[in-house]
């Protein structure tokens, strides 16, 4: 029976893979450094698969292994926040095609313009951004993924969320 419970867990865990490396590549700015994280993050989910809970949130739980993963490599110094691979010029960052409007955003918005405004937010206030409107978790995953209560996620997004917004102002018009 348990054979069969971590072929399901396993199963479970594969349709998370890419959720798990697009939050850590936001997070380390690289994408070796990504793959690592999702590789050790992973690599613990499974060792330690029997204390997932059935019924609950595994991608919620994937996340938190990850951010502890990630926060637990940055405390070992062992990683660099930043990368020289990681391109710093827009110029550097592939455009969108021309008809690209994710969302129904105003057309002068393209991907390297919110890519450089998310990376110019603080760590805390773009791991809010990208929790809740990218991954689209609830504010009560967020507060157990990031280990805070309810109403610091609530706060940091909504400050998060003007920061961004005051970065992206110049596509807004005159309002």
């Amino acid at each position: 029976m348990a054979l069969q419970e971590r072929e399901i867990f396993l199963r479970e865990l594969e349709r998370h893979f890419d959720s798990l490396y697009s939050y850590s590549r936001w997070m380390t700015r690289n994408s070796e450094e990504a793959e690592d994280i999702v590789h050790d993050a992973v690599a613990r989910a499974i060792a330690h698969w029997t204390q997932f809970s059935p019924g609950t949130s595994m991608r919620a739980w994937l996340f938190t292994i990850l951010r502890r993963t990630y926060l637990n490599r940055l405390r070992r110094a062992s990683i660099e926040v930043t990368s020289a691979r990681f391109p710093d010029q827009a110029d550097q960052i592939p455009d969108q095609p021309s008809n690209w409007n994710p969302g129904g955003l105003p057309s002068g918005i393209v991907r390297k313009d919110i890519d450089k405004a998310l990376a110019a937010l603080s760590e805390d206030h773009r791991s809010m951004v990208l929790l809740a409107d990218v991954e689209e978790f609830t504010l009560r995953e967020i507060a157990e993924i990031e280990d805070i209560p309810v109403g610091t996620v609530k706060s940091r997004l909504w400050r998060a969320r003007m920061e961004l917004r005051e970065k992206l102002t110049s596509y807004e018009g005159n309002r």
